[in-house]
């Protein structure tokens, strides 16, 4: 299939899946992020030091509870990215086995498979960063060739090396094609989070202006923006990360069907 194709199929199993993925992304982005948000209000609302530190980084003074706050902050920044793992380990694992999908499914999809992918995903990036320190160019490459490799992993239900070497015999012969297609589909994830970004113009906007003029940055305007940044964020990823996930494996259905 060509790009069009494989695309347009994805986006189509996206739409049909699309409550069942809103509603599985809600409760493991949307939702910890939001909490995350009124945690920080209530931090800052009572702390006239932390105040201070965030609104004028000059003036800074840091005692324990200031940097209990920031260890917090930075641990729940680790909680997020494992729980942006689990949305992708769920969605991978369910939507290679069927194209419609109900939210237990991902939900439990994604639990039960979240230590493989965490594991695949290490292994994954010692092997590629160890190519990327050599050369750029044999990173690239193997980047190409091992594209399809968490999607045998899941799939055909193997070890880690055999599902490298498996996806690199499915692009094999076909390197440039999957490269083209991958730019492109990087191109419009950059493009759908950039448009999501536009979110928060406004208060980035305001920002900018007191800034420039001098002014300190008010407890308002920083919790303002600080939610309208979880929501951008929630939005460019409701729709980049499944319809990254879904196309991938479309391609490689595809392409292991040819290979075959």
């Amino acid at each position: 299939m060509g790009f069009g194709e494989v695309f347009g199929k994805s986006w189509k199993e996206y739409k049909v899946n699309f409550r069942s993925i809103f509603i599985f992304m809600s409760i493991f982005i949307l939702i910890p992020g939001l909490l995350v948000i009124l945690f920080n209000i209530f931090s800052i609302g009572n702390n006239a030091n932390l105040q201070k530190i965030l609104f004028n980084p000059s003036l800074v003074n840091m005692g324990k509870s200031e940097a209990y706050f920031f260890i917090f902050s930075l641990l729940m920044s680790l909680v997020a990215m494992f729980l942006l793992l689990l949305t992708e380990a769920g969605l991978i694992n369910v939507s290679l086995g069927k194209n419609k999908y109900s939210f237990k499914e991902l939900r439990d999809g994604g639990l039960n498979s979240l230590g493989k992918f965490i594991i695949f995903s290490l292994v994954l990036m010692i092997f590629l960063g160890g190519l990327f320190l050599l050369l750029i160019i044999p990173g690239i490459i193997f980047v190409i060739y091992w594209i399809f490799a968490v999607y045998v992993f899941f799939g055909e239900k193997k070890g880690i090396l055999y599902s490298l070497r498996r996806s690199m015999e499915i692009v094999k012969g076909r390197w440039w094609r999957v490269f083209g297609y991958s730019i492109l589909m990087i191109l419009i994830m950059v493009g759908i989070n950039i448009a999501a970004s536009l979110i928060t113009l406004p208060t980035t906007i305001i920002y900018l202006i007191n800034i420039t003029m001098g002014k300190e940055i008010s407890s308002g305007l920083f919790i303002l923006n600080s939610i309208l940044e979880v929501i951008a964020s929630f939005v460019g990823n409701l729709i980049s990360i499944p319809l990254f996930v879904l196309f991938f494996k479309n391609l490689y259905l595809d392409m292991k069907k040819s290979k075959n």
